[in-house]
């Protein structure tokens, strides 16, 4: 299986790829800038020796893969999805999209729909989506420290897309636990934003959520 990030170059993105390399998940990282992409796989490519990384435009990462992540800011998610609208038709899109108010991160901005995973059913409905990663930090998973003690809640409506998410989730080394359909997505968006009012408060910029009893 193939797993493409969409929006490769930024800190998610690259996290995101770091860790499905590591786990052995073949990588097509994308950019619009497809020179950009290249340089960024080859930097990640370094961190995992064994994976195997390579760099193209969205468009064609977003081709070659199976499951797609999507990680780019709330600002660039429809023209991005508009644009791989074919592409995406029939796969499963991870959508890591947190509608956050402009200058204040601490609070959201839901659209119309509800949540950004929402948004993306709607402007995707041939694509199987899903809500995932919002609450986990690049910054730890580009370190990979304490993931241990990391919970990424995944949701959705289709339960065997929701399935192979967290099973690549969990081959990035983060513990991965099915939070229920994807309105639930609205609820991930608002902890994103908790999350980082924490890290604002407590001058940290990781803070991770874990889940025990589970």
């Amino acid at each position: 299986m193939v797993a493409a990030v969409i929006g490769g170059t930024g800190d998610l993105g690259r996290a995101v790829a770091l860790r499905l390399a590591l786990g052995g998940v073949p990588v097509r990282l994308g950019s619009r800038d497809a020179a950009r992409a290249a340089a960024a796989a080859k930097e990640i490519a370094a961190l995992a020796p064994l994976g195997d990384v390579q760099g193209v435009g969205n468009g064609e990462a977003a081709g070659a893969a199976d499951v797609c992540f999507l990680c780019v800011p709330d600002t660039a998610q429809v023209a991005t999805l508009r644009v791989l609208a074919e592409p995406l038709a029939g796969k499963i899109l991870v959508d890591a999209t947190v509608c956050l108010a402009p200058g204040d991160v601490t609070q959201i901005a839901p659209p119309q729909e509800g949540s950004a995973a929402e948004r993306a059913a709607a402007l995707l409905p041939r694509t199987r989506v899903i809500a995932a990663l919002q609450t986990v930090a690049a910054r730890r998973l580009l370190r990979g420290e304490d993931l241990n003690h990391v919970d990424a809640l995944v949701v959705g409506d289709d339960a065997e897309a929701k399935a192979v998410a967290t099973g690549l989730i969990e081959r990035m080394g983060v513990r991965a636990l099915d939070a229920g359909p994807l309105r639930n997505a609205q609820t991930l968006e608002r902890l994103t934003a908790l999350i980082l009012g924490l890290n604002q408060h407590y001058k940290r910029r990781h803070i991770a959520i874990q889940f025990t009893g589970v």
